[in-house]
């Protein structure tokens, strides 16, 4: 999923998902799983429906309470209408987990004095429009880009399911 490495180009750089990126992933995805469950070629389009809605529900509590933009649920929504629940899950999961690891790294690599471009702090802050801010000439962006993790995860789950496929990696 190609659109999951231009989220996370987008998340690091300007802290937010262009609705440009999400919309038409979502409405494809949506028109595909149609086609193939009225067609009875595999598509899964309850499970797809099912998994947009809980990402929407648990990413979007998340957005409302400043931990992730609004862009980031709306990238799992759209991995949600073409993956279905199960799949869906696990990459929340997985990007949760993968997220909390750049956390740790972010405040060990500042611990030991490394200049990072990430304030730990939430990714919508009532009464700032303001993105950013510089501080001894390092430009720091507001929020962990979760769009990092969801690529990550995406692709290892994506990576794995082919060595499954397969039976080996070589």
């Amino acid at each position: 999923m190609l659109m999951t490495v231009a989220a996370a180009v987008f998340d690091v750089r300007d802290r937010r998902i262009p609705n440009m990126l999400t919309a038409p992933f979502f409405v494809l995805g949506l028109i595909i799983q149609i086609v193939l469950t009225a067609t009875g070629n595999g598509g899964e389009l309850g499970s797809g429906l099912l998994a947009a809605l809980i990402s929407f529900v648990i990413l979007g509590g998340m957005w409302m309470a400043g931990g992730i933009g609004a862009g980031d649920a709306k990238l799992m929504m759209a991995i949600g209408i073409w993956l279905g629940l199960g799949e869906t899950l696990l990459i929340m999961a997985g990007s949760l987990i993968t997220t909390l690891v750049i956390l740790v790294a972010v405040k060990g690599l500042r611990r030991f004095g490394v200049p990072i471009g990430i304030l730990l702090q939430p990714a919508h802050v009532p009464g700032r429009s303001a993105n950013t801010r510089v501080v001894r000439g390092v430009r720091l962006k507001r929020g962990i880009p979760f769009a990092l993790g969801v690529c990550a995860t995406t692709w290892v789950i994506a990576a794995a399911k082919i060595v499954l496929a397969n039976g080996s990696i070589g």
